[in-house]
């Protein structure tokens, strides 16, 4: 269970819409062809101090190999 950075209170999962689309992460890379590592993205609400807080799903996909 994630806490709120601010206040500690306990976090509400959320669903984040962007324009009818999903959010994805990526990583910077550079190149046109290259492949960047991807993750779905949750979004968590304080219903405390109303702060947003987002975490990859996949935060493995972003580690230096």
């Amino acid at each position: 269970m994630y806490k709120c950075d601010r206040c500690d209170q306990p976090l509400t999962k959320a669903n984040l819409r962007a324009g009818g689309f999903y959010v994805l992460l990526e990583k910077s890379q550079k190149g046109v062809f290259a492949s960047p590592p991807q993750s779905d993205v949750s979004a968590y609400v304080c219903p405390s101090c109303g702060r947003v807080q987002l975490y990859a799903d996949s935060p493995e996909a972003f580690r230096s190999s």
